[in-house]
């Protein structure tokens, strides 16, 4: 999409639903890892694992990070982020995420 053109409705009331279902699949997927995490902080033995704490707290930024990114695109495409550069937008998101996404195992950053 220009600059120049305008989004339809139809268009604007789709990227409205997309940003909605990333941001409800990743509300989930990030509520169930907290979950998880604190459950573990219960148990001895889940103390004792930092390493998965770790894990999940590494899996909850790169996933907050990566709908902020799409959530942005989606915005971008129907014209919202009109005025701000996008190349801005990237840098914004990337600074969320420096070092983080890259040790998430099966993750990688540009993979989308």
């Amino acid at each position: 999409m220009t600059e120049k053109s305008t989004p339809t409705l139809r268009q604007a009331l789709a990227a409205v639903d997309n940003m909605e279902n990333l941001s409800n699949s990743a509300s989930e997927k990030v509520q169930g890892l907290c979950r998880l995490a604190l459950h573990a902080l219960e148990t001895p033995s889940g103390q004792s694992d930092t390493e998965a704490i770790a894990q999940a707290l590494r899996v909850i930024l790169h996933t907050t990070a990566e709908v902020a990114d799409c959530i942005g695109w989606e915005a971008e495409k129907v014209g919202v982020f009109a005025a701000e550069d996008a190349g801005q937008q990237r840098r914004s998101v990337a600074r969320c995420c420096v070092g983080r996404a890259d040790s998430v195992p099966g993750e990688g950053v540009g993979h989308g």
